[in-house]
């Protein structure tokens, strides 16, 4: 992908080519970091040895076509009930000394991981979330990408890479390649391979979305010497200055990894245009739209504003310049949310102006001033009249009712069952993921077009609770809760300069 030099505020230009009870420790107090690493870590480790093990043994099931067959596993779905399912979801392990007791939910929240004792929480909210609740994915209609199929690199993120498609000179694209991308999973240890995640995505979200939503999603199988070759072209173009991300060296395509995704292709190409004017893309995550239930009775920020502050405060300790545009981009979620016109406009104004937010196709010029007054327009007439904000609104208030913190300290009183509890966390983790989906609206820029906005939803991999994430996820309430980042009781001396003075840091929230 050949990327226009980022200018702060500028758009980004693509190139297109069941358990014994805990005892409490209410009055134990601990801040040690290490203690939460160690309470659970030997069970954590039989769990992903165990859920690695089932899924080898999948791997060298007998195949059908290249992809395993349904008829060749046999899981068990122990915790519905319900009937087996041809392929269970990969292991989604519980964090490395994780507790139920860790944290209560005042501002002053006890903690001591060290004593939580009991072993099989963990293992169930493991399964719950390792197995899939509805029909698995038709291996047996799964297709095989063509080897043959050419992939120039697009664009890629921490977890994935993307690529254009295009067929073998002399022939044609398969009107099912058409129009669309393919993204293929690198190798990271907290990646969920994409036969599961699918599943996830099938099972889990496609539910609960309203149909036609979400960008448009096809699991592939790859055939054999695809991601060797791939991995070598990733290789090679680190030997070119520019051509991938410095930060990106060294990490490279699952080389067992067997599906893809094919995607929709939602970037703004000249070609596929309804050549009316130009395209343009723009993308961005709503976050959390709703307040968090951990958030003091009092607090004047949500909770996204909140840790935006605290996180600048962070960059000013470590010696980090703060970004020249934070405050002209730095929109409220709930702006958004609020369907008053003139705070959509707003958040949509500051939203644009973010780093990556608008992207263009290369040879396309910078926007003129009406073109940008179109495309605001467009944006904010298009999330004003579509649900769909309303709808991950709803969504996030239903799935996350008390948030971890009081949660957790229910279970710790006896006040919640261990069954609620896996459902409650299985809930939040599905929550999670949408507080950090990201929404892509293609625009149409020409001022006569009428349908010119298509929004979709992508990025909606699920937010597992093992790999430390649910301590993360508690450990981050705690810090906006108790250096007062959520009713603006924080030290303001620790802000950066130019975010310090009052008017300008209480602007970032609308409670």
């Amino acid at each position: 992908m050949t990327v226009a030099p980022v200018i702060p505020n500028e758009p980004v230009q693509i190139n297109l080519k069941t358990t014994k009870q805990i005892p409490s420790t209410r009055n134990s107090i601990s801040n040690n970091s290490s203690s939460i690493t160690s309470a659970m870590g030997s069970t954590l480790s039989r769990i992903v040895a165990k859920k690695e093990k089932v899924l080898r043994e999948k791997e060298k099931a007998p195949t059908t076509n290249g992809v395993t067959s349904p008829a060749a596993t046999k899981p068990t779905n122990a915790l519905t009930n319900g009937p087996a399912h041809s392929v269970a979801h990969p292991p989604v392990p519980h964090p490395a000394g994780y507790s139920p007791l860790a944290h209560a939910r005042s501002p002053t929240l006890p903690i001591d991981l060290a004593q939580t004792g009991g072993n099989t929480i963990g293992d169930a909210i493991t399964e719950t979330l390792s197995e899939a609740h509805s029909k698995p994915v038709d291996l047996s209609a799964v297709r095989t990408f063509p080897l043959d199929y050419q992939l120039t690199y697009l664009a890629e993120g921490a977890a994935n890479v993307i690529y254009r498609i295009s067929a073998a000179d002399g022939q044609e694209l398969e009107p099912r390649y058409r129009q669309k991308l393919l993204r293929l999973r690198k190798a990271l240890p907290s990646a969920s391979p994409n036969h599961p995640a699918f599943e996830s995505l099938q099972n889990r979200f496609w539910p609960l979305l309203p149909p036609g939503s979400t960008i448009s999603t096809v699991l592939e199988h790859l055939p054999a010497g695809l991601i060797d070759r791939e991995n070598a072209r990733l290789k090679a173009m680190e030997a070119t200055p520019g051509a991938r991300k410095e930060s990106r060296h060294g990490l490279y395509l699952a080389p067992d990894e067997t599906f893809a995704f094919l995607l929709e292709d939602m970037t703004p190409h000249p070609l596929l245009a309804n050549h009316t004017g130009p395209e343009v893309l723009v993308e961005f995550k709503p976050k959390w739209l709703v307040q968090s239930p951990s958030a003091p009775p009092n607090a004047r920020r949500c909770r996204t504003c909140a840790l935006r502050l605290r996180k600048l405060a962070q960059a000013k300790k470590k010696g980090k310049a703060v970004p020249k545009d934070i405050l002209k981009s730095a929109y409220c979620p709930f702006d958004l949310e609020s369907g008053d016109p003139d705070r959509v406009r707003k958040a949509v104004v500051k939203m644009l102006h973010g780093k990556g937010a608008l992207k263009l196709p290369v040879g396309l010029p910078p926007l003129t001033e009406e073109q940008w007054e179109v495309l605001t327009t467009r944006t904010t007439t298009c999330l004003l009249q579509n649900d769909l904000i309303k709808k991950l609104a709803e969504l996030q208030r239903d799935l996350d009712q008390q948030g971890l913190i009081t949660t957790l300290q229910n279970y710790e009183e006896g006040s919640m069952a261990e069954e609620d509890l896996e459902g409650a966390v299985g809930k939040l983790a599905t929550c999670m993921t949408l507080r950090d989906l990201t929404l892509f609206l293609k625009v149409d820029l020409h001022p006569e077009v009428t349908d010119a906005v298509k929004l979709r939803i992508g990025d909606l991999d699920l937010k597992s609770p093992g790999k430390g994430k649910a301590d993360y996820w508690v450990r981050t309430e705690k810090v906006l809760i108790e250096e007062g980042w959520y009713t603006g009781g924080e030290d303001r001396s620790v802000l950066p300069d130019g975010v310090a003075g009052r008017e300008e840091v209480e602007s970032w929230c609308t409670l």
